[in-house]
């Protein structure tokens, strides 16, 4: 960016980011130290997991950066052209050995064979041990997830289980037996590998995933839980959820990408809804429900939705005006609800920020207006028991379009339900 300096922007995955810090781009990159932090504009002295941020780095030409480098403190990524890793083929795919595949790994991608250990192919929907031996050198972590392809298809994914390995022989069987030994031993990190493939998931579907469950593993599950490497997701009245914090990452991850699109494409409305945030991430609703408080902060709770800590609408100059217009004639209007000349996305902006309550079939209300008319029927119910749809036209004096409007947004709101012909108040 002209006049700016270098900038590099990304999700930041995990760690935290201030300014001030010295970062290296890996993999094969310099060292600079960040000179300022931004995201959706706004200016920041630090970034948490999950962030969408933009970072300013200090005397760094562009041309010494590329696409898919990471950025982390020095030393603390490992780079390596050769990983061993625990590879799992798609269903009608098997993976045979030395098949040059494209690795796409966090946000890079790299031309590579697959050197299966210990066979011939990786069977089709079944796993095996590989060696990828990579054209460049990636930046990488253990625990790491890839995806490997052909072409633009996807033929397998997997897990790194070390960096910078040597080349082994394949039909070495000291080699499977310590990565198998590796992974036995580990029961933490097996435990944890199960958790992933499931969560957010019961204490009684990870045994079921550790079957046969290794002794000790209760003691395992509560020594993750202390340290902070698994989180317990309470609900009222429901069996707790276990998340990794690794999958918490990449789930606020997910959501933070998920709200950052919604933002882009609706720049007037305060939050995105939770039913279409929930439909993303592909999450049931109790375990929805169970996760929010991973996810919140950094993102934010907001009416009717959730949002990024540091969204705010961006009306242009024009909507401005509109929206001012209309909110002054809905005040004046009162449950005349006067006709405003808006955009589906502007009456949604005005719900948002308070202003107003969308009714249906045309009916937008002040809010204050709505807040008195509420408060008349809850009272007049309370009077008889129950009210008809002329009953509450009267008291509210108001035409029948708007109190049939007002009465169904009041049951959408759980005040109210039908009985009959009438409304009564909702146990």
């Amino acid at each position: 960016m002209a006049g700016f300096g270098t900038v590099v922007t990304g999700t930041l995955l995990d760690g935290r980011l201030a300014v001030g810090d010295a970062v290296a781009a890996l993999p094969g990159g310099p060292q600079a130290r960040i000179r300022g932090l931004q995201t959706h504009r706004r200016r920041l002295e630090s970034a948490e997991p999950g962030s969408r941020v933009a970072v300013n780095l200090a005397g760094v030409p562009t041309e010494r950066l590329r696409r898919g480098q990471v950025l982390a403190p020095p030393g603390q990524l490992g780079v390596a052209r050769a990983l061993d890793a625990r590879v799992r083929s798609l269903d009608g795919r098997p993976l045979r050995h030395n098949r040059r595949v494209t690795v796409h790994i966090g946000s890079d991608e790299v031309q590579g064979r697959v050197r299966v250990l210990g066979g011939e192919e990786v069977p089709s929907g079944g796993e095996a041990w590989c060696q990828l031996l990579l054209a460049e050198p990636v930046a990488a972590d253990e625990g790491d997830l890839f995806v490997l392809r052909i072409s633009d298809q996807t033929v397998a994914g997997g897990r790194v289980a070390e960096l910078g390995a040597p080349r082994h022989r394949r039909s070495d069987r000291r080699v499977l037996e310590r990565l198998a030994e590796r992974a036995r031993d580990r029961p933490a990190g097996r435990l944890l590998a199960a958790l992933e493939s499931i969560e957010p998931a019961t204490r009684q579907r990870l045994r079921q995933a550790l079957e046969p469950a290794p002794e000790g593993h209760e003691e395992t599950l509560a020594g993750l839980l202390a340290r902070g490497a698994v989180r317990e997701l309470t609900l009222a009245g429901q069996e707790p959820l276990l998340l990794s914090q690794a999958g918490a990452t990449r789930l606020l991850g997910r959501a933070s990408r998920a709200l950052d699109a919604y933002h882009s494409e609706h720049p007037l409305r305060f939050a995105m809804p939770r039913e279409e945030l929930r439909g993303r991430l592909e999450l049931g609703s109790r375990e929805f429900q169970a996760v929010l408080p991973a996810l919140v902060p950094p993102l934010a709770e907001r009416p009717g939705g959730l949002a990024r800590a540091e969204w705010t609408p961006r009306p242009t100059a024009a909507q401005r005006r509109r929206l001012d217009g209309a909110r002054a004639a809905l005040e004046e209007g009162g449950l005349g609800a006067p006709r405003v000349d808006l955009d589906a996305e502007e009456v949604a902006h005005l719900e948002g920020a308070g202003s107003a309550v969308d009714c249906g079939s045309g009916v937008l209300l002040a809010r204050s207006a709505f807040e008195e008319a509420r408060s008349a029927v809850v009272s007049l119910i309370s009077e008889r028991g129950a009210i008809t749809l002329a009953e509450a036209r009267d008291r509210l004096g108001t035409s029948r379009r708007v109190a049939q409007a007002l009465l169904e947004t009041l049951d959408r709101h759980r005040v109210t339900r039908r009985e009959g012909e009438g409304r009564v108040l909702l146990d």
